[in-house]
């Protein structure tokens, strides 16, 4: 089995620290993943893929 030593290090924190560290991987997620603009489609492209 292949170990994280990020989650090593997670486990090692106290009970209150691990939760401010979750908190704060759900606020980057939030902002980042979740407001990520998404692909727009063009019109041309389903031309591309029929003809393909």
């Amino acid at each position: 089995m292949i170990t994280n030593p990020a989650i090593d290090i997670f486990d090692e924190l106290p009970p209150e620290a691990q939760k401010q560290a979750i908190d704060f991987v759900m606020f980057l997620y939030e902002r980042y993943v979740k407001s990520a603009p998404k692909p727009k489609h063009h019109k041309d492209d389903s031309f591309y893929l029929i003809v393909w």
